[in-house]
Parts: structure tokens; sequence; C-alpha cells
């Protein structure tokens, strides 16, 4: 079974190095990291502009002074810092003084972080777009709020660094961590790189997998409305990190996340805060190079297979079992304490590949030894019962010379002599199948040194008959790949066959040539040939114990099978050459006698 434990661990490897993160596989991770949830933040609030503001404070967009009096509340509470998630790229035209206003908040109260966008520039470049410049000065810094979908349409990541040449962005809740003071080192950064491109496209850099902390609402939210008129105590708060966003649904910020669904959102701005608490905590997300999930999906498949290897079907079977259970398990410890997204996928199918195939090759196996096993039977009952009759032959001889009290004569010594002959090409015939059906060399070799080889073997035997035996072979050389012994023990089978049916001073014809990509080696005597009804069972084992008793060809079919095992012996060694051997199903005619076999082999 080496072929199989090669054949699964390269599935295994292919399936963890192509992993593509497809909907089902990105599924399963979210579930896992569902798993991963925590206790949101105590110094993290949000302020969200939610239905009841929007119905106490009229429809968006709101006038900027609102916003200028929301800050100076937050300011006289105490806050740490400010990220207000309100796009300000265009100056308010119907009240052009209320930028400024919200400027002078902005200046006189607590840091302010403003969100950057991409927009479409001029012939369709990418470029920036900042808050009008009197609140891009007044505000302490600058970040963009792009959220990664993936192409299930599910965020899952962002770039902590965006921007094009010359200009970068912090995300905007890296942004916010730098104007309280808890901005994590630039050399401990998270995220897989991204190099620079060439050009003036849009850049991003450090792409990290958002480890949510929980579902939408996990964050404290506290509505703008009431921070606006105060009925938020001043205590809850001081010394908090605020994020300022629209949490309402019809405003229309919100992506569905792994803690998530299409029917319960995730406001953009709380993923925001969750991108906060991961980053002041240290944690970090990736997704697991293609190495990582081929080596994980090799490790367990090959220790899965050592175990079946060992164990019964049924304990195989709850192998497998806990396998996948530690499958999972190991994705979420990686995922848990190395922030590693392993593909559960790609691993778990490698292991239910395996469990199937490595049973059906025991199957297999078991099947072959069965048939292996009433084949030996067979051959037993065939020995038991066509060697006897030689043997018993000879002891009968014996006896009867022993009773007689006469000499030894030379016709008792020929009898003895031929059963004890028959008795060893019975032997023989066994040993030489058996070598044809288990080995042989693939040597490439020259069937016209075969022909004549054989050929020579029964040159003797021709000649004492007084049957001309001619031998046809190509002036090309005729190169196969094979045992060059098992072939011409073949093709001997044949011969002999041919000389035995021949009548004395026939011809036996040996012809040798190419057949399209086969070469074929050819027989032909001018015997009574084979009968119809008997023709599909002459390459049967034993057929002479099948040919009918009142056949009248009954002699020429002993005569052709010998102990049943010489025809078999030659379709054995064709097909084991990747040929085939078989009779010419010409018609038997009186202008035609005789018969013809052939064996067919692939030309190397």
């Amino acid at each position: 079974m080496r072929w199989l434990a090669v054949l699964l661990l390269g599935t295994a490897l292919l399936l963890g190095w192509t992993d593509g993160r497809g909907r089902l596989e990105s599924a399963a991770i979210d579930q896992l990291a569902s798993l991963n949830g925590r206790p949101a933040p105590d110094d993290i609030l949000i302020v969200a502009i939610d239905e009841p503001s929007l119905a106490a404070l009229g429809r968006w967009p709101w006038r900027r002074t609102v916003h200028a009096a929301l800050l100076d509340r937050l300011a006289q509470a105490g806050v740490r810092g400010v990220g207000l998630d309100v796009i300000l790229s265009e100056p308010d035209r119907e009240h052009p003084h209320d930028d400024a206003l919200l400027a002078e908040a902005m200046r006189a109260g607590v840091p302010v972080v403003l969100p950057a966008i991409m927009a479409m520039g001029p012939g369709g470049a990418p470029q920036a777009a900042e808050p009008v410049p009197v609140l891009a000065t007044a505000s302490k810094a600058l970040g963009h709020i792009h959220v990664e979908l993936d192409a299930d349409g599910v965020a899952r990541s962002v770039f902590l660094k965006e921007g094009g040449p010359g200009r970068w962005w912090d995300h905007f809740a890296l942004a916010l961590l730098g104007v309280a003071g808890q901005s994590p080192h630039a050399a401990d950064l998270p995220g897989q790189r991204r190099p620079p491109k060439a050009g003036t496209g849009w850049l991003r850099d450090h792409w990290t997998q958002i480890p949510y902390a929980g579902p939408p609402g996990h964050f404290r939210r506290v509505s703008y409305v009431d921070v606006l008129e105060g009925r938020v105590p001043a205590a809850l708060l001081r010394g908090r990190l605020v994020l300022v966003g629209a949490t309402a649904v019809g405003l229309g910020d919100a992506y569905p996340t792994p803690m998530s669904s299409h029917d319960a959102l995730m406001p953009g701005v709380e993923v925001s805060a969750n991108v906060v608490d991961a980053l002041r905590r240290g944690l970090s997300q990736r997704r697991a190079e293609a190495w990582e999930n081929a080596a994980v999906a090799v490790l367990m498949t090959g220790l899965l297979l050592l175990g079946l290897q060992r164990l019964s079907p049924w304990q195989g079977l709850c192998l497998v079992a806990v396998a996948m259970a530690a499958t999972a398990g190991l994705t979420w410890l990686a995922l848990r304490m190395a922030g590693v997204q392993l593909s559960p996928l790609p691993l778990l199918g490698a292991l239910a590949l395996a469990y199937p195939l490595w049973s059906w090759r025991r199957l297999e196996a078991a099947r072959l030894q069965e048939a292996l096993r009433r084949e030996q039977e067979a051959v037993w009952r065939f020995i038991a019962h066509d060697m006897r009759a030689p043997q018993s032959a000879i002891v009968a001889l014996v006896r009867r010379w022993r009773a007689s009290g006469d000499a030894l004569d030379g016709e008792l010594l020929s009898r003895v002599e031929a059963h004890a002959q028959r008795s060893l090409a019975l032997a023989d015939d066994h040993v030489q199948l058996a070598r044809a059906r288990h080995g042989g060399a693939q040597d490439p070799l020259d069937l016209r040194d075969v022909v004549a080889d054989a050929v020579d073997q029964q040159w003797p035997l021709a000649e004492a008959r007084g049957v001309r035996l001619s031998c046809e072979l190509p002036d090309d050389e005729a190169v196969v790949r094979g045992d060059r012994a098992l072939l011409v023990r073949a093709l001997v089978n044949l011969l002999s066959n041919a000389l035995r049916f021949t009548p004395d001073g026939g011809t036996v014809r040996c012809a040798l040539s190419p057949q399209g990509r086969d070469w074929e080696m050819r027989v032909s005597d001018e015997g009574p040939g084979v009968p119809v009804e008997l023709r599909p069972r002459l390459f049967q084992p034993f057929a002479q114990a099948m040919s009918a008793p009142d056949s009248p060809d009954r002699a020429a079919v002993q005569a052709a099978s010998g102990a049943g095992l010489g025809l078999v012996f030659v379709r054995t060694v064709a097909e084991r050459h990747g040929g085939r051997a078989d009779l010419d199903s010409g018609p038997r005619t009186s202008a035609h006698p005789g018969a013809a076999f052939f064996i067919r082999l692939p030309r190397a």
C-alpha cells in the first residue's frame, strides 16, 4: 500500500498548498473565530448616531455645529481622545460658518481624529479625499476608514497603512491610538507586508485579520443625543477613548463580519473599535501561508496513515473521527495562541479522503488474498487429482513387477519413466505459471531472438516426427520490454501443441511480424483444428477437465492443453507484458485445416 500512502500524502500537500479560501472555507474559519471572543474593554465607548438621535435631531446630515456641541460635551467630561467617524470632505455651503465653528471646537477640546477616504480622481486615478482644509488642520490626525471585504462580502481584515506615493495614512483606529499616546511602535506593527508597487496607484500595507471581540453591540454604546443633551454621566465618559459614528440602519455604514450575519450587521464604527482594542492588546491574526497549511495537512494525514496500518477497520474509523476532532482543535489553538488562521477544510478533506481509499485498498488486498486462496485450493485439488494418477501408476507397475518375480524389462522401465516425466511436467507447469503471474523482468529484448530460441528447442521434436518447422523473421529489430525466458517458454508451448497436432510430413509455421503498434508471434499448424464450441474455454485453467466427454475432439483438446495450464501460461505471459494471446477465430474448413495461435506484444 505504499503507493496509496504516497498518493494520499501528495493529495494532502496539494489541498493545503492550493487553498483558495472559498465561501465554505471562510465560513469554517468564522465559526472558529466566534469561539475566540473576549470581554469588551471598559475604556472604549461608542457614541452612536442611532435612530433615537435621528428622530430627535432631524434627518442626516446634521449641521456641523451639532458636532461642535458634542465635542464640547466630551471635552468637559474629560475623554482621552475622539474618533469622529463622519465624512467631512466637502464644505457646508448652506452654513459656511459652521466649518470654522467645528474647527474651533476641535482645537479647543480633546484631540480629534477625522477620516480620510479614497476617491476616484480625474481619469479614474485613485486619490485621497481628506476633510475640508480648515477641519483637516484642526484635527490631531487623519486616518482612513476602509474595511477590506472578502469575496463573500464579509469584513474580515483591514490595512493599517494606506495611501499614495509620498503620503500614507494610518488606519482610523491606529491614528486614534496615536493621539491618545497608546499606539504600538512602528517596528511592532502587525500585519502581512505588501511590497510597494510601481506607479501612482493606491498603495496598502500591513494587512491584518481583525480579531473581533464579539458580535455587533458587544462594545458599550451611548446615544449621540443623550450625550449632547447631558443625560450621560461625566463619570461614564471620563478617561475613555470615544468613537463617534453611525449605527442607524438607514445610514448604511454596516458590514457582515465573522461575529455577525447579514441580518445583524456590525457598524463601521464598531469595526474600528475592535481594531483599536486588538492593537492595544497586541492581538493580531493572519492567514496561514500555503506551506503552513500544506505542512499541517501532510503531518495529520501521515499520522493517520500510520495508525490505519495497525488498526482494524472499526478502530480506523474511530481514529479518523479523533483525527478530525484533533485537526479542528489544532486549527482553533493556532488561531487563539498564535493568531494564525489555518485552513481547516483542506486538512479535514485530506483526512476524510484517507479512510475510504485506505479501506478500499484493504478490501482489494483482501479480495486478492481470497482469490489467491481459492486459486491455491483449486491447484491443490488439481494436484491431488492429476498428479496422483501418474504416481499411482508408477506404484502399481512396481508392485506388479515385484509380484511377478520377473526381471526388469525395457517396456516396464519406459512406462515408469513416462509417468515420472508427466509428474515432473505437471510440477514444472505450476512453477512456471506462478512465475508468470507474480514475477518476470522488464528488460529490452529482440523478439527475433525469442522466436529463434523457441524454434531451436522444438527442432529435434519436429525432425523426429518428420514435420517441417518454418521460421519467418523480419529484417528489422522487434524490440519489446519483458522477460525473455517467459516469452520463450510461452512460444515453446504453442509450438509443442502445433507439433503434437500436425500429422507426419506436415508443416508448422512460426512467424514474427508487425501489427500496427504491436509485434505478433504466430504459430500455425495443419492439424484437425479446434471446434467452435470449445474455443472459449481453451485459455481457462484446467481446460482438459472441462472438455465434453463425448466430444470427437476431446483428445485434441487434451493434447493441446496438456495439464490444463499450457495455454493459461501463454495468455498469462502475454498479459503480463501488456499484450494478449488468442486463437485465430477464422473458419475451420477442409481447405484450411489446422489452428493458428498468436501472441501480440506492444513495441518498446
